[in-house]
C-alpha cells in the first residue's frame, strides 16, 4: 500500500515539477520555428505543431521506462538540491531552442562540474543552506551513473526514431545555386523515476544493486522530466543515413562514458573525466559530422533530367503513391517535366488522375499512377528545389506562371508565323525586284553604247518609247511594283538615302540580303528566356 501511496506521489510531483510546463512550451516554441520556416520555403506545412509534439511520445514513454527501471535496479537517488541546481543550469540552454543543446546530455555534464564549486551552506537562506547541505553528503556517483545511462538511451532514441519527420528546407550553394536540404529536428520528453531521500518506503526494505549508494532513512518515488534531443543538418546525405551515421557515432562516445563510469566505481577521479568526456565528445561528433557534410554536394540539387523530391506532405496523394525522398520524377501523365510549372501544367491534363513514371532511389525505374481528389495539394504533395532564385511559388501563383506561359507561347507562335510569312513576302518582293533592275535606265544605256550603230535600234528605242507612252497603266503598274514601300515600313533599320531611289535599288537589295540575319522559325520556345529572345 505504501508503493502504491508512493508512485501516485511520484504522479504528483512531475505534475507539480515547472520543469514539466517548461519542456512543453519550449517544445511547442521550436515546433512553431519549423512550421514558420516550412511555410517560408514551400507556403505549406509538412508536419503540424501537435504531430511534432505528440509523435515521440510513444518511444519516449519506452525509454523513460527502460531508464527508470535501470535507475531503481542499481538504487540512484537524487536530493531535490541537485534537481534544483539542474533546472537552473538548463533554463538558459532552453532559450536557444536548439534540440542539440537542450538535450540532458549537455546539462547534465555542466551540473556535475560545477558541483564541487557549491559551497556547504553557510548563506542568509536557511532553505537555500538545507539544499546545500542535502549535496554535500550526497554521493556524486549517483550523477555519474545516471549521466551515463541518459547518453546510451539518447544515442539509442537518435538511431531508432532521430530520422522521423526530417524538414526539408532551401539553402544556397556555395555558387549561389538553390539547393535543398534536410534538418533532423527531435525532442523526446521523459518522465524518469527516481529514488529520493523523503517518503514512507524504508531504506533497509529495498535492496538495490549498489547498497551504499542508498540513504539509509526513509525513501521516496518522484517522477522528474528529463529533455533529450537532436538538430542537425543533413545536405550531401539522405536523412536518414546522416542521422544513421551520427547516432552510430554517439552510441560508441556512451558506450565509452559507461565504460568510464564504471571505472569510476573503483577510481574516483574518473567522475570527473565523464562529463568532459560527453561535452567534448559530443561537440566533436556533430561538428566533423557537419564541417564534412557541408563541403560536399548536395544530395537535392536542381536535375537536367525529372525532378528529385525534396519531400513528401503526409495524407497527400504523394504519400499514397509510396513516393520516398530522393526519388526522381521524369514523366507525369506521359510529359517530361523540367519544373515546378511543367509538373503542375502535366498534372491538369488529367485533374482526376495523375501516372507518373519514376526512378527510385538505386535508379530503378516505376510506375505510380493513382485518383486526384478537388481538395489534394496542387502537386499532389510532392516538394521539390525551386524553380529559380526567387523560391517556391503558391499554388495561386504556380497558376498565374502556368496561364501566363501558354499566353506567351501562344503570342510567340503568332508572331513566329506572322515573321515566317513576312520573310516569304520579302523574298518574294526581292525576287521581283531583280527582274525590274534588269530593265533600268542604266542597262538601256549601255545596251545604246554597244548598238548605236545599228540603225534598228534607235528605231526599236523609239518604238519602245512610242508603246510606253501608249500603255501608262502598264507603266504605273511597273512603278509599282518597283517602289519597295511596304518592305522600308517594315524594317526601321534600312538607310534613309535607299528609298525612293530607283538607281541604287538593285545594289541595296543585295546587300540586304547578304547581311538579314536568318531566323529560325521552325524552332519551339519552351521558357521565358527562348521568348524574349525571339521577340
Amino acid at each position: 500500500m505504501e508503493i502504491g501511496t508512493e508512485i501516485l506521489w511520484a504522479i504528483v510531483r512531475l505534475l507539480m515539477n515547472p520543469l514539466t510546463y517548461i519542456f512543453l512550451i519550449v517544445s511547442w516554441w521550436a515546433a512553431a520555428a519549423v512550421v514558420k520556416r516550412q511555410r517560408r520555403d514551400f507556403h505549406t506545412r509538412v508536419h503540424s505543431i501537435g504531430d511534432q509534439l505528440i509523435s515521440p511520445a510513444a518511444v519516449s514513454f519506452i525509454a523513460a521506462a527502460a531508464v527508470t527501471a535501470v535507475i531503481l535496479l542499481i538504487g540512484v537517488e537524487l536530493p531535490a538540491g541537485v534537481l534544483m541546481l539542474l533546472g537552473a543550469v538548463w533554463l538558459p540552454l532552453l532559450l536557444t531552442r536548439n534540440g542539440r543543446w537542450m538535450s540532458f546530455t549537455v546539462a547534465g555534464p555542466l551540473t556535475l562540474l560545477i558541483l564541487p564549486w557549491l559551497p556547504a551552506g553557510g548563506t542568509d537562506w536557511p532553505l537555500v543552506n538545507q539544499r546545500l547541505a542535502e549535496i554535500s553528503e550526497w554521493n556524486v556517483y549517483n550523477f555519474v551513473i545516471l549521466l551515463a545511462v541518459m547518453a546510451l538511451a539518447e544515442a539509442v532514441l537518435i538511431r531508432k526514431d532521430g530520422a522521423a519527420q526530417t524538414s526539408p528546407t532551401v539553402v544556397r550553394s556555395p555558387r549561389g545555386k538553390m539547393v535543398g536540404e534536410h534538418r533532423a529536428r527531435r525532442i523526446w520528453l521523459l518522465p524518469v523515476v527516481f529514488l529520493f531521500p523523503a517518503g514512507a518506503v524504508s531504506g533497509s526494505a529495498y535492496w538495490p544493486l549498489l547498497p551504499e549508494l542508498a540513504v539509509t532513512g526513509g525513501l521516496g518515488f518522484i517522477a522528474v522530466p528529463f529533455l533529450l534531443g537532436l538538430q542537425l543538418r543533413i545536405h550531401s546525405d539522405m536523412p536518414a543515413d546522416g542521422v544513421r551515421k551520427v547516432g552510430f557515432r554517439l552510441t560508441l562516445l556512451a558506450l565509452l562514458t559507461a565504460g568510464a563510469a564504471a571505472g569510476a566505481y573503483w577510481y574516483e577521479p574518473l567522475i570527473w573525466a565523464v562529463p568532459a568526456l560527453m561535452l567534448l565528445g559530443r561537440a566533436g561528433i556533430f561538428f566533423v559530422y557537419q564541417a564534412g557534410d557541408q563541403k560536399r554536394i548536395s544530395q537535392f540539387p536542381r536535375l537536367e533530367q525529372g525532378m528529385k523530391v525534396l519531400g513528401v506532405l503526409p495524407d497527400t496523394t504523394a504519400e499514397k503513391l509510396e513516393i520516398l525522398t530522393g526519388e526522381i520524377i521524369t514523366k507525369v501523365n506521359g510529359r517530361e517535366v523540367l519544373s515546378q510549372r511543367e509538373f503542375y501544367d502535366a498534372l491538369q491534363q488529367n485533374p482526376a488522375f495523375c501516372k507518373l513514371e519514376i526512378k527510385d532511389r538505386n535508379g530503378e525505374p516505376r510506375i505510380a499512377q493513382a485518383s486526384v481528389y478537388e481538395k489534394d495539394h496542387y502537386q499532389i504533395g510532392c516538394l521539390f528545389v525551386p524553380d529559380d532564385e526567387y523560391g517556391n511559388l503558391s499554388s495561386r501563383a504556380l497558376r498565374s506562371s502556368a496561364v501566363i506561359q501558354s499566353d506567351r507561347a501562344d503570342i510567340a507562335r503568332e508572331r513566329s508565323e506572322e515573321d515566317s510569312a513576312a520573310f516569304h513576302k520579302e523574298e518574294t518582293a526581292a525576287g521581283v525586284d531583280e527582274d525590274i533592275t534588269a530593265e533600268t535606265p542604266e542597262n538601256k544605256a549601255d545596251s545604246q553604247a554597244v548598238n548605236d550603230d545599228s540603225g534598228d535600234n534607235v528605231h526599236e528605242r523609239f518604238a519602245e518609247s512610242s508603246a510606253e507612252e501608249e500603255n501608262p497603266e502598264e507603266e504605273e503598274r511597273t512603278d509599282a511594283e518597283e517602289e519597295p514601300e511596304p518592305l522600308l515600313e517594315q524594317q526601321d533599320d534600312l538607310p534613309d538615302e535607299a528609298s525612293g531611289q530607283a538607281s541604287g535599288l538593285s545594289a541595296f537589295y543585295d546587300e540586304f540580303r547578304d547581311t538579314r540575319p536568318k531566323r529560325d522559325y521552325q524552332r519551339p520556345i519552351d521558357s521565358d528566356e527562348d521568348y524574349d529572345k525571339n521577340v
